[in-house]
């Protein structure tokens, strides 16, 4: 990706690259639009530069780097910014996601029809959820913590039973 490029805005650019395995992003990007590294299956090596703000939905689902980079619970992160989550053999409880305290948004999709889903835990840093956040989590039992939520973005919790109640 180019130097000087602020914005990463086309949505899909390099989705179902399959062959892609290293990007460099250059330091001053700020926001990477939607999809823009979806399955790129073998992209292993990518940098993250310290200027991000901004990660689009699904920008790096099923990618080795992804799978390689997710702690303990699914969560990849950098810049207090949740970029994916994964569910695989290596999370320690898929069941019950704790939001590490930094972290100040949901990103949209983010944790989108995972069903396996709980209980989800928002740190105090916490003051958007996006679109679609967690649409789909039907088996979304328990809510904890969320008061410093500013802004709730439509469907963030469609098909769960805190898709008509007002959380805060």
């Amino acid at each position: 990706v180019e130097d000087g490029i602020e914005n990463f805005n086309d949505d899909s650019t390099f989705e179902y690259c399959t062959n892609l395995k290293i990007v460099k992003l250059p330091e001053g990007l700020k926001t990477l639009a939607n999809n823009a590294f979806a399955e790129c299956e073998k992209l292993d090596t990518i940098n993250i530069p310290k200027s991000l703000e901004y990660c689009g939905s699904n920008a790096f689902t099923n990618t080795k780097w992804s799978r390689d980079n997710a702690d303990e619970n699914g969560l990849v992160i950098r810049n207090n910014i949740i970029l994916d989550y994964v569910v695989d053999k290596n999370v320690k409880d898929k069941n019950n996601i704790v939001i590490p305290e930094d972290v100040e948004y949901l990103g949209s999709d983010i944790f989108q029809y995972h069903e396996e889903i709980r209980s989800i835990t928002f740190p105090d840093s916490l003051e958007y959820i996006e679109a679609n956040a967690l649409c789909g989590c039907e088996n979304l039992e328990k809510v904890i913590g969320g008061e410093t939520i500013v802004s709730i973005g439509e469907d963030a919790f469609f098909n769960t039973k805190y898709c008509d109640k007002e959380l805060w």
